[in-house]
């Protein structure tokens, strides 16, 4: 047997949340659990090249977890460190033929036989300095914010989001 256990919730749009158990102390999600207990540890950005991917945040000086690309089960995966990013580990993700993909027999179908929910809308990330964050996003990985805002939290709020094809965003947020 191995060290961890894994599950995955259907979200819809062809996003899951990976649920992890592990037990291995020298492992990346052991170490966050120990750390911050339990919570969102990353997400992960699907690429069609990670090896090109992982050269470019190379060539402008972004370490990557253990300088290498892993051969994992659910695909080739490599990953940026939140002392790059503010407070998240980015995954980069390659699907392999070992891969899980979103289940064809899910899509399109309820979420929950209890409620009405349709697909992950978005993720919020909370940041100190929102123009710093979303400019770190386009340096690492070319993506690039839009849809400014300054009219929410009574003033007090900045938002900006990053968008992604299948209708799900990162809404980055800054509020003083």
């Amino acid at each position: 047997g191995g060290f961890q256990l894994d599950a995955r919730i259907l979200l819809g749009n062809e996003c899951w949340l990976h649920l992890v158990q592990n037990w291995n102390p020298e492992s990346r999600v052991n170490r966050f659990l120990r750390e911050k207990g339990e919570g969102l540890e990353h997400i992960a950005i699907e690429t069609d090249d990670i090896e090109g991917d992982v050269a470019h945040l190379r060539e402008i000086g972004v370490p990557i977890y253990q300088d290498r690309i892993f051969d994992a089960n659910d695909g080739y995966e490599a990953f940026v460190y939140p002392d790059q990013l503010p407070g998240l580990t980015i995954e980069l993700i390659q699907s392999h033929e070992r891969a899980w993909v979103y289940p064809e027999d899910a899509i399109d179908q309820p979420l929950s036989n209890d409620m009405s929910l349709l697909r992950l809308h978005h993720l919020g990330l909370v940041v100190e300095d929102l123009q710093q964050a979303c400019d770190r996003f386009e340096r690492l990985f070319g993506l690039k914010a839009r849809d400014f805002r300054n009219d929410q939290g009574r003033g007090f709020q900045l938002d900006a989001r990053i968008l992604f094809p299948n209708q799900t965003w990162l809404h980055l947020v800054q509020n003083w």
